[in-house]
């Protein structure tokens, strides 16, 4: 019965991580997009808003920061 060798393994298993990040590598250089263009087209973001809550940002754990800056926090954080 023919049996790898931990080591041979440990390469083989390193080798198909290469390759797979490589095949990401190469997609990813298809693929062109941008964020502005293609995800927010054109929203507009209300500054007298929290962007994230609370529980997200944890800004309200802030006891020391006055109201608006906590909002400022919790959209500088996203």
């Amino acid at each position: 019965m023919n049996q790898i060798s931990p080591r041979a393994t440990y390469i083989i298993g390193k080798s198909m991580d290469v390759a797979r990040y490589v095949r990401c590598i190469e997609s990813s250089k298809r693929v062109r997009w941008d964020i502005a263009d293609n995800i927010i087209q054109g929203w507009g973001f209300d500054t007298g808003q929290k962007y994230f809550p609370d529980g997200i940002t944890k800004a309200d754990q802030f006891t020391t920061l006055p109201a608006d800056e906590k909002l400022y926090l919790s959209q500088i954080q996203g």
